[in-house]
């Protein structure tokens, strides 16, 4: 988790129940990229992930719903096992849309604007 909503200059505890720092603190990914560009990322995400076969924890797009790890008894429909596995053009495709995006985030950051 990022800092706390209310006062960027503390942390959040890691004792706090996380319903509570999901309420009062801010999200590591919004910390890290700002509201505009996590936004961004999260509808490319949605678009080229529509069925959350790529998990990354606390990586854009994630929620503890969407990893089947979290969920201590899994039942067939929400396990790993039930997934469909991507095809290769997929994966391919996932990884070449990341790199753009890096890309335009890089040329943007480096422009003269």
């Amino acid at each position: 988790m990022g800092p706390l909503k209310d006062d960027w200059t503390s942390t959040c505890p890691l004792d706090w129940p996380q319903s509570e720092r999901d309420e009062k603190c801010i999200s590591q990914n919004e910390a890290s990229w700002g509201t505009a560009m996590l936004s961004r990322l999260e509808k490319f995400k949605a678009i080229i992930d529509p069925n959350e076969l790529f998990i990354c924890a606390a990586g854009v797009g994630y929620t503890s719903k969407s990893d089947p790890s979290s969920n201590p008894d899994p039942s067939p429909s929400s396990s790993s096992e039930s997934r469909m596995m991507p095809n290769p053009m997929s994966v391919l495709v996932f990884f070449l849309c990341s790199f753009a995006v890096s890309l335009m985030n890089y040329c943007f950051l480096h422009s003269n604007h």
